[in-house]
């Protein structure tokens, strides 16, 4: 009887320990697909602004939420630009990243634009930011992709 216990004591130590040492491993296997998923969104945002401004014009003008509005159909010729996941989306009409953090889509004059993930410290202006943006005075189809940090790099989820 005895034996039996302690063979059930061993198999849930290394049980533990088997988890304790796999758990890191997949965790920044995580922080890193979110990372992934992160840039793909911003790209997908960005291929989306540049659609707008060759059919509108001009680049959508206002908030995050604002801009979000524009390009999923809320625009002078009610034409869908983006598809977000509803889930994806807050009360206040905001696209969110893999983080549960709102993208900054900040349009500035007309000519520019730069959309940014605070990154997986939900933290924006420091090194692991994702950025997206375009060039000042650029054709739409001139955008530049300037991620300060390289996917693979961007870390994991605290």
């Amino acid at each position: 009887m005895k034996a039996k216990i302690w063979k059930c004591i061993v198999a849930i130590a290394l049980g533990g320990l088997l988890v304790g040492l796999l758990f890191p491993r997949v965790h920044v296997f995580g922080g890193r697909a979110k990372a992934a998923l992160a840039k793909a969104e911003v790209s997908n945002l960005n291929s989306a602004l540049r659609t707008f401004y060759s059919e509108i014009h001009h680049y959508p003008s206002g908030t995050s939420g604002d801009v979000m509005r524009a390009l999923v159909g809320e625009n002078p010729k009610r034409l869908k630009f983006f598809s977000p996941n509803p889930k994806l989306v807050n009360s206040r009409g905001e696209y969110m990243d893999p983080w549960q953090t709102p993208y900054q889509i900040n349009i500035i004059g007309q000519t520019n634009y730069i959309i940014r993930s605070a990154g997986p410290n939900r933290i924006f202006g420091d090194k692991d930011d994702l950025t997206n943006s375009a060039p000042p005075n650029a054709a739409p189809h001139e955008s530049a992709n300037s991620a300060t940090n390289p996917v693979g790099k961007i870390g994991t989820r605290r």
